[in-house]
């Protein structure tokens, strides 16, 4: 089912992700080798927080599903019973202020861990555009509050009035005032690394406008192939960075 997702998000033309369980270079599932290749060439990321040739462990999947909500605006759990290793997933996306929204079929039974989570708040979905509304108001305010922050530098800076010569002012002696450096006006995408872990602030500083390979970017700060990618992600969904085919990066 992960590995359908992931060719819907490619067939679409759009970028996805890929949690693995395990280190990058461990042999898992190796019949997705050439799908987790295309993940990466179309813009998209493989992820995990494990050294590279660690083996699959009891309880990774959960540590996967932990990140997969904290990297996720909202979580959709599409069929889970009671004991279903999905609610665990939700769980994490709770705790993490995730949005958890549940989709409840006939089958009772298949679905009685949706049914619980909808007893306890969870947002029942009937159709795509119950899951997308939630994100398109949050998307609204985010752009309402960025032209605030945009009209007030703008304001700012209308305020430092030019002083205007006459010709009774070529008679008198010209004063020299000192200048006070004017007040740098915050770049909008200064606000948004204001969010972003340290490590992606130090990947951040090193893209420019030439695409760089992220193996690049590790031989040029000596960072783990895994710390790398995971704040090429966070950079992403910040909007800080784009990709290109190949697994590379500029900033945005």
């Amino acid at each position: 089912m992960d590995s359908e997702a992931h060719k819907g998000a490619l067939n679409g033309r759009g970028k996805t992700i890929a949690i693995l369980p395990c280190g990058l270079e461990y042999p898992y599932l190796m019949d997705n080798a050439i799908l987790r290749r295309e993940i990466v060439d179309f813009g998209g990321a493989l992820v995990t927080e494990y050294p590279m040739h660690t083996p699959v462990q009891r309880g990774a999947f959960q540590v996967r599903n932990r990140l997969i909500s904290g990297m996720a605006h909202g979580v959709l759990i599409a069929e889970a019973p009671k004991k279903s290793g999905a609610l665990i997933t939700a769980k994490y996306a709770l705790e993490q202020n995730r949005e958890v929204f549940v989709f409840i079929g006939e089958d009772e039974k298949a679905f009685s861990g949706c049914i619980a989570l909808e007893e306890d708040g969870a947002a029942r979905i009937y159709t795509a555009e119950d899951v997308l509304k939630p994100f398109a108001s949050r998307r609204r305010q985010e752009r309402i509050e960025q032209l605030a922050r945009t009209a007030e530098n703008i304001s700012h800076v209308s305020r430092v009035r030019p002083k205007i010569a006459s010709l009774s002012d070529a008679e008198k002696e010209p004063e020299i005032a000192e200048k006070k450096p004017a007040e740098p006006i915050p770049a909008p995408e200064n606000n948004l690394l204001q969010n972003v872990s340290e490590d992606a602030k130090t990947v951040y500083a090193v893209l420019n406008d030439t695409p760089k390979h992220a193996s690049e970017l590790e031989l040029e700060l000596g960072m783990p192939t895994g710390k790398i990618l995971a704040a090429l992600t966070e950079l992403e969904l910040f909007g800080l960075i784009k990709t290109y085919p190949g697994q590379r990066f500029t900033k945005a």
